[in-house]
């Protein structure tokens, strides 16, 4: 170390400024420690992996950066800026006036309310995404209660968009359906399960087109 650049402490003494410090802080308060260049001027905090240092800046700004290993040069980066009006940092922007103002977007870049659509947006069903800046609500939604159906009911599309329970009376004990284009439909044949209620032990005949009886005629005899 260089003591023409450094003021030292050894046997692990820690520098003590009195008490009886200035009152040159700014709003009246006492200052322990003050560095000062007319152009910028900070303070580094080393380790063997890290330098990381405050420097204040003629600009009005403040930075904060990082360097990688303990030397004495100009290298690093700004990780973080302070003005008089925000803070920045990758990724993060935060208004100190009016910060409440202003969105965060994906990149670390921001927009101010003002920039957004303003009223409502979306409801309790309808979330809301962001096209060209402006917060729009979802067309499309789906309700917890799936459209209000009935329990133990079929669904089925009462309009274009919307599920309803089905309510309709088709088919009957004897005859089943089956979908036709979609609609379910009654089957126009169906068949007892008494076999049109026939006698037993008699002859089964068709008495019409489409009707079964029992043949009672007596034809012939014993001789």
């Amino acid at each position: 170390m260089n003591e023409n650049y450094w003021v030292k402490t050894y046997g692990g003494t820690m520098m003590y400024i009195a008490p009886d410090a200035h009152a040159w802080g700014i709003g009246g308060h006492n200052i322990a420690m003050k560095l000062y260049h007319s152009s910028h001027i900070g303070i580094n905090f080393a380790t063997s992996a890290y330098t990381w240092g405050i420097y204040a800046n003629s600009n009005g700004n403040m930075y904060i950066g990082r360097r990688t290993g303990n030397v004495n040069d100009g290298s690093g980066t700004y990780y973080h800026t302070l003005t008089a009006s925000y803070i920045s940092s990758p990724g993060f922007y935060h208004s100190a006036i009016g910060s409440n103002s202003y969105v965060l977007l994906a990149g670390g870049s921001y927009k101010g309310l003002g920039d957004f659509a303003k009223g409502n947006a979306g409801s309790a069903t309808k979330g809301v995404y962001v096209t060209g800046g402006t917060v729009t609500a979802m067309t499309y939604s789906l309700s917890s209660n799936l459209n209000s159906g009935t329990s133990g009911k079929l669904a089925y599309y009462s309009s274009a968009t919307t599920v309803a329970a089905y309510s309709s009376s088709v088919g009957a004990t004897n005859r089943g359906i089956y979908m036709n284009a979609g609609v379910p439909t009654v089957m126009t044949y169906y068949l007892n399960a008494t076999v049109n209620s026939g006698t037993s032990g008699k002859l089964a005949y068709y008495s019409s087109t489409n009707a079964l009886s029992s043949y009672t005629t007596t034809v012939g005899s014993t001789h």
